[in-house]
């Protein structure tokens, strides 16, 4: 019986509810343009936090892999001390060098691209901003791949060189052991 009772009220809150609130968004001119308008607004705060994510995350993805260079290059100059031949690890940097330049200008492109689409008016622009949005995720693909290049640059060219560095220095530990 309680129960019944609970249910009967829910249900007359509800109906009231519902009846109020159907007149008030049948008195507004029109609803279409006021969700539009909420919409575009979403959309350009959703665009203007990515930018700002981007933009704060550019440097910290890009000094990753300079750091992992300078690194690299550090250790190159402590086997030149060693003596040993490092002209192709110093290549291997220059090399890197570029990769990581493209990278940089590949990500400043994207977030240009994403600034340039919210420039489109939201509703109005006949599938310009949508263009502009393709044109943005594009670019981002681009510098995905780049960085899958330095990745992969890194594994099968850089490690391979240090390897044989590395290979090189022990040659070279046996050689002063065995004349000793």
């Amino acid at each position: 019986m309680l129960n019944f009772k609970n249910t009967a009220i829910s249900l007359t809150i509800v109906s009231s509810l519902l009846f109020s609130v159907t007149p008030a968004l049948a008195q507004s001119a029109s609803p279409s343009a006021k969700g539009m308008e909420k919409r575009c607004e979403v959309i350009v705060k959703n665009i203007d936090q990515r930018i700002d994510q981007y933009s704060k995350t550019k440097d910290a993805h890009l000094m990753k892999y300079k750091n992992m260079k300078e690194h690299f290059l550090a250790l190159a100059d402590r086997l030149d001390k060693k003596g040993l031949d490092t002209s192709k690890l110093r290549a291997d940097g220059k090399t890197l060098d570029d990769k990581i330049a493209k990278a940089a200008s590949d990500y400043q492109a994207f977030i240009q691209k994403l600034t340039d689409a919210k420039k489109f008016p939201c509703g109005t622009s006949q599938g310009a901003f949508k263009t502009a949005m393709e044109a943005a995720r594009a670019q981002l693909k681009i510098f995905h791949q780049n960085v899958q290049d330095i990745r992969s640059f890194f594994k099968t060219v850089i490690k391979v060189d240090l390897q044989a560095l590395r290979a090189q220095n022990k040659q070279m530990k046996e050689g002063t052991n065995s004349a000793k």
